[in-house]
Parts: structure tokens; C-alpha cells; sequence
């Protein structure tokens, strides 16, 4: 069963393809977009005050200009649109994006309906529809690698110079759109090997000159730390910072990651996993770029330490999980017919659907966040660690000069030689908050716990004030009252 070689394979792409996966994308898009979230995460209200401030630098280096060219090109249509609709639009643009051009290639491997049906399951991921509905980077960073994956997969062995070039220059966006896409690179490259093609051909020189300093900036990038910090809630990245906590920290992390694919991925992850089991017998099959995107990926987060961003760092491996299931489908297609994987897939979707429209709706609906912030603020102050549990960003949205503390920003946000003006923060504002009630985010615990937090003391001195009790319908929160 090599790849090209039996009857269960795609044909060359045609009109109808393009047109299908045109139609898919648009498709993708108004779902994502009329599903998008009602909270900015702190990246997000990041990138919303670049938008305002008109600053374009940032270590992931097409982002913010994507972003003020989209919003460039909105003006000179003669609309105004405020910066929350262009990082919300630029998102679900590009998850359409990454839903057609997964099509695509499917389509290489795979018939026409079973290349939909694989690529309908991708947009259904969680990760990929969270990331695609909300206002933040990383779809977007998952569509560069989609375009890349599906260029590098189009080489075979009859592949001219400018379909080289073409996919060159793409794999030469991966790392730009977001640095994590520099660990994809070598699955990146090992995926033209796939239908027996090369990216590297004779004229070796033009191709590599396409993506080698995008590399070299990237490194100097890692090394050096990130040129704009877009304001103190930005970590330095620099990779010499970071090393003592990742040989410290590397299995924890580790399988950190490990969990957020699995819980991101679900149903993905479970036909990709098939698809290596069956690929471990096929020439050339996709357990060698599947193994070389996952393991790199996963170091990845290592460097970046192990935060719940549902799959955030993972959406760019959605192609190569659709890919390798496929080699599962053909598996089966040739030992039962074609109608026995066929209504596999289909079941997995539809139970992947099950799980991910509720997910999706419940957080896009404005009106439940209002009642529940306007409840918990009626019940006290807000002292939040989890910046990604739902509510927290919307708070500080919606505070209107309520007190509001987060102490992650002082945690794990602030650079290390501002960590004490943040400190500082804290005191004067828990200090405001004494005699008050106090909702507390029970992910404090968890972070003072670690070793190495500096707002550990601070939180001790804190809590001795309080006696704490569970908060009725809220299980991730308790209430502080203040000791008589």
C-alpha cells in the first residue's frame, strides 16, 4: 500500500477540488466567525493595543503586519472597523484557510468525499475551532502551515523548479507566523518525500535562499529575546533565560503537552494514531513526518512550559494527523469496501460535532458571561490566576474600576526585572482589599505551589487574612471572608 500506488488513492486535483475547497473554506469561515468567543485572552487585548497604537514589531513576525494590512485594506474599501473585529475576522479567515487547504491535501491520498469528510473533522477539532473563534494568533499560525503542508505534499518526482519555489517560499512563512513553527520544519521538509518528490532539487541554492534567513533571524531572535515586548505583560523569550527551567522542568512539560494534545485533538488524534499503527508497514508512509512534527512540537512546549491554550501550539500538526488516518481508511477500505471506514469517519465526526458545538456556542453567548460577571462581582472583589479559564479576560473587560487582581501577569508575564514593581502592585491593592469579600480563582493554589513563584509569599501573607468557603455553583472558585 505505498503511497501512490493503490486504487483507494486521490486523483489530481481538478476544477471541482479547487472549487469544493474554496467553498469549504468560506464555509469554515462564517462558522468560525459567528462563533466567536466572547473573551480576549491576554495575548489578545495584546494585539488589540498594537492594533490601536499602530506598533507592527512583535517575535512572531507577520502577525501584527497581517493585521494592520487587513485593517489597511477594510479602510480603503470605506469601512471602519474597530481592532476586536479585525483579530476576530483575520482568525476565522485564516481557519478557513486551514480547513481548505487540509482538503486538499487529503485529496492527494484520499477520494473527494472522504478528503471532505476528513477536513469537516479538523474544523470540528477543538483546538482548531477554539483558535479559529477566538482573536488570537495561532490559527493563523495553523493556516501557514496548512498552505506549507499541502505545497510540500504536491512535489513528486515530475515537480519543476517553481512549484519547488513556491513551496519554499511557504515553508519560509511557517516560522514567521508563529516561532513554534520552526520545530515543523523538518516534517515540513520530509513531507516532499511523501509522492517521491524533493524540495531540495538540483538548483539547491534558489530554494534554500527562500527559507535559510528566515531561520537565522529566528535563531538570533531566540537568542537575543524579542525586539518589542509588546508592553510589560510580554515574557522575554531569549532561549538562554529559559534553559535552567527546561532541563528542570522537561518532563512535567512534557507530558503536559502530551495532555493538551489529546484533550485539543480527541477524534483527530485517534484516526491519525491508527493511520501510524497501519503506516508502520508502508514505504514511505506518514509515520516519519507524523513522528517528526509531534516529538519537536512537543520539546517545543517544554520551552514555553506547559500553559492551557486548548492545543494553541498544536493546530499546525492537524494536517499531518488527517493525512495519517487516511492510511488507516485505506487500510480498512481495502479489507471491508469502502462503507465500512467510510461510516467510521462519519460517527467520529458526528460525535466530535456533538461535543464541540456546545463548547463553541456556550462561549460565544455575551449575555451568560454578563449575568455570571455581574454575579460574582456582586459577590466580592476578584483575585484570578487561570488566565484562560472562561471569564477572566472579560472581567477586566467589564470591571468598570472594581478591584480586579491577576496575579498570573506577575507570575509568569512580567520580565524578570519588573517582577518587583509588580510585587509592589500587589501589596497596595491587596491592602485595598482588606475587610472586603474576595472571589478567589482556585488556580492560585496550584501556581504558589510551585517552586520558583514569586507571588508565593505574597499569597501567604494574603490568605492569613481570610477564612475561606466553597462558592455554590461555582466549583473552580471559593470565597474569601475577612477573619473577625
Amino acid at each position: 500500500m505505498e503511497v501512490g500506488g493503490d486504487r483507494h488513492d486521490g486523483s489530481p486535483l481538478d476544477r471541482k477540488d479547487v472549487l469544493l475547497a474554496v467553498g469549504l473554506g468560506l464555509l469554515a469561515l462564517l462558522v468560525f466567525r459567528s462563533t466567536s468567543q466572547v473573551l480576549l485572552f491576554h495575548d489578545a487585548s495584546a494585539f488589540r493595543d498594537a492594533l490601536v497604537e499602530g506598533r507592527r514589531l512583535y517575535i512572531h513576525l507577520l502577525w501584527l503586519p497581517t493585521l494592520h494590512g487587513v485593517r489597511d485594506a477594510v479602510r480603503a474599501m470605506g469601512f471602519e472597523v474597530g481592532p476586536e473585529a479585525i483579530l476576530y475576522g483575520v482568525s476565522a479567515i485564516s481557519g478557513g484557510v486551514l480547513v481548505a487547504f487540509t482538503f486538499l491535501a487529503c485529496r492527494l491520498f484520499a477520494p473527494r468525499g472522504i478528503a471532505l469528510l476528513s477536513a469537516i473533522l479538523v474544523g470540528v477539532t477543538p483546538a482548531v475551532w477554539f483558535q479559529s473563534a477566538s482573536a488570537c494568533l495561532h490559527a493563523f499560525s495553523g493556516a501557514l502551515v496548512a498552505v506549507a503542508f499541502f505545497a510540500l505534499l504536491r512535489l513528486d518526482s515530475r515537480a519543476g523548479l517553481g512549484r519547488r519555489l513556491i513551496a519554499g517560499l511557504a515553508l519560509a512563512l511557517v516560522p514567521l507566523g508563529h516561532v513554534a513553527g520552526v520545530f515543523l520544519l523538518p516534517a515540513l521538509l520530509a513531507c516532499a518525500r511523501l509522492r517521491g518528490g524533493t524540495l531540495l532539487g538540483k538548483p539547491v541554492r534558489s530554494a534554500t535562499a527562500l527559507f535559510l534567513p528566515p531561520l537565522v533571524g529566528l535563531a538570533a531572535l531566540a537568542w537575543l529575546g524579542s525586539p518589542s515586548r509588546m508592553g510589560p505583560s510580554m515574557p522575554s523569550l531569549r532561549l538562554v533565560e529559559h534553559l535552567p527551567g527546561l532541563v528542570a522542568d522537561f518532563w512535567p512539560y512534557l507530558l503536559a503537552g502530551v495532555r493538551q494534545i489529546a484533550t485539543s485533538m480527541t477524534a483527530l488524534l485517534g484516526i491519525a494514531m491508527l493511520g501510524w499503527i497501519v503506516a508502520w508497514r508502508v514505504p514511505r508512509g506518514p509515520v516519519f513526518p507524523g513522528a517528526l512534527a509531534l516529538f519537536p512540537l512537543l520539546l517545543g512546549t517544554v520551552w514555553w512550559g506547559p500553559q492551557d491554550r486548548k492545543g494553541a501550539y498544536y493546530v499546525g500538526l492537524v494536517g499531518f494527523f488527517a493525512v495519517s488516518g487516511l492510511f488507516a481508511w485505506r487500510a480498512l477500505a481495502t479489507r471491508f469496501g469502502r462503507a465500512v471506514p467510510a461510516a467510521i469517519l462519519v460517527a467520529l465526526l458526528v460525535g466530535q460535532a456533538a461535543v464541540s458545538i456546545p463548547s463553541r456556542l456556550r462561549e460565544a453567548d455575551r449575555e451568560a458571561y454578563e449575568r455570571r460577571a455581574e454575579s460574582l462581582f456582586r459577590t466580592g472583589a476578584l483575585v484570578l490566576y487561570e488566565p484562560d479559564r472562561p471569564l477572566a479576560t472579560f472581567w477586566f473587560e467589564s470591571a468598570q474600576g472594581r478591584i480586579v487582581l491577576n496575579l498570573f501577569i506577575v507570575d509568569f508575564l512580567l520580565p524578570p526585572g519588573e517582577i518587583g514593581r509588580g510585587l509592589e502592585l500587589l501589596r497596595r491593592e491587596g491592602e485595598r482589599l482588606r475587610g472586603r469579600e474576595v472571589v478567589l480563582d482556585r488556580n492560585v493554589y496550584k501556581a504558589v505551589g510551585r517552586e520558583g513563584s514569586p507571588i508565593a509569599e505574597w499569597f501567604r501573607d494574603f490568605r492569613a487574612w481570610y477564612v475561606a468557603e466553597p462558592l455554590p455553583d461555582e466549583p473552580g472558585f471559593e470565597i474569601l471572608r475577612p477573619k473577625p
